[in-house]
């Protein structure tokens, strides 16, 4: 005869779940959220570039046009775009012709100027864009405005183009610093030393992000 407690247990058993079913799902659903991700800044890409050329052109314009001088010609590849359309023999990335007198190296240390100062204010403003697409946007763009000037000082003294795969194959910045009567080597050192700082902006930026709204109300 069965004893009080035997009589008192309740005869069943709680069915079994599997708590791993609900994380794959969530999982797989972030790896193709991050798929995509990566798909759209790849599309981007070229757009961001464009983007930073743009940039690091109009600082020579603006140098060569503040001290009384103008644009000449502007050719991409190997097509003249300014001032009218025409075909030219040899072949450049990019390509602005001015015409006037003007101080030769702040115009060539202008373009990397204007990218890592547009890259500074994108650090700056990165904590005040609440918007997750905007702000991977805006990093992307920073990056990339940040990358020119080393890129451009480092890489063709090895033998390497400014964009590894089009652009210059001289160091504008550093001949530009030859010009002021700048030491190569201190001028390595403070490139170095000022993109660090600017990377450094970044990283603090990006590690204060706010959390994601979604996240945030099933935590």
């Amino acid at each position: 005869m069965p004893d009080a407690s035997e009589r008192l247990t309740p005869n069943f058993t709680m069915p079994e779940y599997d708590a791993e079913v609900p994380l794959q799902v969530e999982s797989r659903a972030g790896n193709r959220i991050g798929a995509l991700r990566l798909l759209l800044l790849a599309a981007l890409t070229p757009l961001l570039l464009a983007t930073q050329c743009a940039i690091h052109e109009a600082g020579h314009c603006v140098v060569v046009l503040t001290q009384g001088g103008h644009v000449r010609f502007a050719q991409l590849g190997y097509w003249q775009v300014y001032p009218q359309p025409t075909v030219r023999k040899e072949e450049f990335d990019l390509l602005l012709g001015f015409g006037g007198i003007w101080n030769q190296w702040p115009m060539m240390m202008a373009g990397s100027t204007a990218t890592l100062v547009v890259a500074l204010i994108i650090a700056l403003l990165l904590p005040s864009l609440s918007n997750a697409g905007v702000r991977r946007a805006a990093t992307a763009l920073g990056l990339i405005c940040l990358a020119d000037l080393p890129f451009y000082v480092f890489l063709p003294p090895l033998g390497i183009r400014h964009w590894i795969l089009y652009g210059g194959r001289d160091s504008e910045p550093t001949m530009a610093a030859a010009l002021a009567g700048i030491p190569r080597g201190v001028f390595e050192i403070s490139v170095a030393v000022v993109v660090a700082m600017v990377l450094g902006l970044y990283a603090r930026a990006l590690s204060k992000r706010s959390p994601d709204p979604d996240r945030a109300e099933t935590a």
